[in-house]
């Protein structure tokens, strides 16, 4: 456990700190948070309530109960002194919880607290304490993953954890070194010819086109 998580949360004033789970669905407040975060952050433009639904709101999931865990999409709630402060969109699936979107409030005396760690760690939380009602669902997803994008470098950082890259290998790998070696293995073996010289075959040409192989594969990692 890296010793700034725990910096983290000891910083947050959890006895001024309300976080409510409730399934997806639209609220004034979220979506003028959500608005404000990409403004400020990204220099967005305004996103329509519509857009905002499409993103952060609407779901594919069903709700199902499975093995006595409701699963289906959530948004956690982060209320600091009655304030919405931070939203963050979970799925509850079969194996544990996969971690969709976040947004929070960028003012100073909120955006000192981390939130976007903080969400990180009450969600594996959240896993373990599934994992005891049910102990398949054992698993943190944090979805895609892109060793070109520098945004996405925080997704590493949560130990132990495997990555799956599903253009380059059926099977979970267990390091970010391993990820390089397969990604490297799979565009070797698909620019050489079956005597091992570089292949101008257009079926070989075109097998890589349809895979969409690039030097950036996305993968996804998981907290276990």
């Amino acid at each position: 456990f890296r010793k700034s998580y725990s910096k983290v949360l000891r910083r947050i004033p959890e006895t001024r700190l309300v976080v409510e789970s409730v399934p997806s669905h639209f609220s004034q407040d979220a979506f003028n948070l959500y608005n404000d975060y990409h403004i400020k952050k990204h220099d967005k433009p305004i996103k329509s309530e519509y857009s905002y639904a499409e993103h952060a709101v609407n779901s594919p999931m069903s709700n199902q109960t499975v093995c006595g865990v409701q699963c289906g999409t959530y948004h956690q709630l982060y209320r600091l002194d009655g304030r919405l402060v931070a939203v963050a969109v979970i799925d509850i699936v079969p194996k544990g919880i996969v971690s969709l979107y976040m947004w929070y409030s960028l003012d100073k005396e909120v955006s000192k607290y981390s939130f976007g760690v903080y969400s990180a760690l009450k969600e594996i939380e959240k896993v373990r304490e599934l994992s005891k009602i049910n102990p398949e669902m054992k698993y943190y997803y944090l979805q895609g993953w892109n060793d070109s994008n520098k945004k996405l470098a925080y997704k590493a950082n949560y130990p132990p954890e495997e990555f799956y890259c599903a253009c380059v290998t059926p099977e979970w790998l267990p390091s970010l070194e391993a990820v390089k070696e397969a990604k490297e293995k799979y565009l070797q073996d698909h620019t050489q010819d079956q005597n091992g010289h570089p292949s101008s075959s257009p079926i070989a040409v075109e097998s890589t086109k349809d895979k969409k192989v690039s030097t950036d594969v996305p993968c996804s990692a998981f907290e276990k």
